[in-house]
């Protein structure tokens, strides 16, 4: 590969939905809500060398606007654009969706998101760029959500392959209720949503008041709150000892950061160090976001409203373990983090300090205190990729990573979810989506020193404090020395890394 070609695999292709592209070019006054974060937008994507699209149906979606001038305006504002050929939606993506093939020549605003679902799963563009809840909603369930992008998300992904921030990370700060700003503007939504809000904060203010957690991000304000409660034994359906969490809210600036993921974080955490076995949250239907967030990490649900005005409780059972369960990832996500199933294969995946700091910061500024710059490190579900030769790695295996040259110790440990193997940096890209340390120009580098390229998205489950060091991991029959690729513990020393897992969660 020449730097030419290297330099054409550090861009991205966005797909620009309807409504992402009159954000891009308002036409009136009442599309300009979002041209703040739309310029931020059109900026990084300027300095990234990164290209948008419009699907051939954009121009059947501007048709159906009833005002002749800004339906003239939109057209001609279209022409900037690139745009894709018509692309028919393949069988394999109407049956992950459930849906049938469209009639031809129709071009309903269903058959137009469609259209762009199958842009995806082609391959033909990288993200998907929309407003339109409900088009997130059916990526989801085509498995195609990770690239799939509001505006500001598609902000946040492209401001992180600007050269790397030397600015101190955000943290999950502690705070007790009676200290959390009750004008932040993160309430208003709350206040919006649920009568008595205030009445009901005054009360959680009163000392001792209760945990919670807050995000500050640029100018001091909240991008991101929790509250929890500790619920009287008894007083619940749920068994042992019950959490509730009261409030968990990313304010809408704050999205694509993987926030959600870094105060879940902070939960599990706070969960483990209590020894609690059960949390539960109520919510209405409509917030799909935080109801796809919670059941990817374990909650489920325990009613079914049948109204949107009916609450909807989600609950997660860390203990006790299900003794019928015997896939180790989806038991991983019932019970953990941290959870470990016994009978998983594990494997030793040797990391570097510069990447290490990156993919795990939080393992740097010790356990206590939860942070991240960027959105892999935030989030519990990441991606690691490297050059190994090894294939025996698979969903459901424990993951062991060993920070080499400087500590020479197991710092982390995660449970693999999927694993891909390609030669083409593209596909790796896609895989690992915005889950990982490496830039698009780095997976093009690594490229040209390996044949193949292995990537693996993760879930972290714990870190090991202290770390384990390599003159232990050799007396115990895990190593037999220094990890130079990834390699499958030993059956002997098994046993013993299940006994030291176990023992901590």
């Amino acid at each position: 590969m020449n730097d030419t070609s290297a330099k054409a695999a550090s861009r991205f292709a966005l797909l620009l939905d309807t409504n992402a592209f009159i954000a891009l070019e308002p036409t009136s006054p009442s599309f300009q809500a979002d041209l703040p974060d739309a310029a931020d937008l059109v900026r990084l994507a300027q300095q990234g060398d990164h290209r948008f699209y419009l699907s051939a149906g954009t121009a059947h979606d501007i048709d159906r606007d009833p005002q002749l001038d800004r339906r003239r305006a939109n057209h001609a504002l279209a022409g900037k654009y690139l745009h894709l050929d018509p692309i028919a939606p393949p069988g394999d993506l109407l049956e992950a969706l459930g849906e049938p093939a469209p009639p031809p020549g129709r071009h309903s605003n269903n058959d137009v998101d469609l259209e762009m679902l199958a842009a995806l799963w082609v391959g033909a563009v990288d993200f998907l760029v929309t407003q339109d809840n409900r088009l997130r909603r059916r990526g989801v369930r085509a498995g195609l959500g990770e690239r799939v992008l509001t505006i500001v998300e598609a902000v946040a992904f492209l401001r992180r392959l600007t050269p790397r921030a030397s600015t101190p990370p955000p943290a999950v700060t502690p705070v007790r209720t009676y200290n959390l700003d009750p004008h932040d503007p993160i309430f208003d939504s709350l206040r919006e949503d649920y009568d008595g809000f205030d009445d009901w904060f005054a009360k959680v203010k009163i000392a001792p008041g209760r945990p919670s957690w807050v995000i500050e991000v640029e100018g001091g304000s909240y991008g991101a709150l929790m509250i929890v409660k500790d619920e009287q034994a008894g007083t619940t359906p749920f068994p042992g000892k019950v959490l509730k969490l009261c409030t968990f809210k990313v304010a809408p600036h704050a999205f694509g950061r993987a926030y959600g993921e870094l105060l879940l974080k902070a939960l599990f955490g706070h969960m483990h160090a209590g020894a609690h076995d059960t949390v539960f949250v109520t919510t209405y239907p409509k917030q799909d976001r935080l109801i796809e967030l919670l059941e990817d990490f374990g909650f489920v649900r325990h009613n079914a409203p049948r109204t949107d005005d009916e609450e909807l409780i989600l609950v997660k059972h860390r203990r006790p373990a299900d003794p019928t369960e015997t896939d180790p990832l989806a038991a991983h996500r019932r019970h953990g983090p941290p959870f470990i199933h016994p009978d998983a294969r594990a494997f030793v995946v040797p990391v570097v300090p510069i990447w290490h700091d990156a993919l795990f910061p939080d393992f740097t500024m010790g356990l206590g205190l939860w942070t991240g710059t960027h959105a892999y490190g935030n989030a519990l579900r990441k991606a690691y990729v490297s050059g190994t030769n090894s294939r025996r790695i698979g969903a459901g295996d424990t993951v062991l990573f060993y920070r080499s040259a400087d500590l020479r110790a197991v710092t982390v440990v995660g449970v693999v979810e999927d694993v891909h193997v390609s030669g083409d940096p593209e596909s790796i890209r896609r895989f690992v989506g915005r889950r990982t340390v490496y830039t698009p120009r780095d997976l093009s580098l690594m490229a040209l020193e390996h044949r193949e390229l292995h990537a693996m998205i993760f879930r972290q489950d714990r870190m090991l404090d202290p770390p384990v060091s390599l003159r232990t991991l050799m007396l115990m029959g895990v190593l037999n020395g220094a990890p130079r690729s990834i390699t499958e513990v030993d059956e002997g020393g098994r046993p013993w890394v299940h006994q030291q897992l176990a023992a901590s969660q």
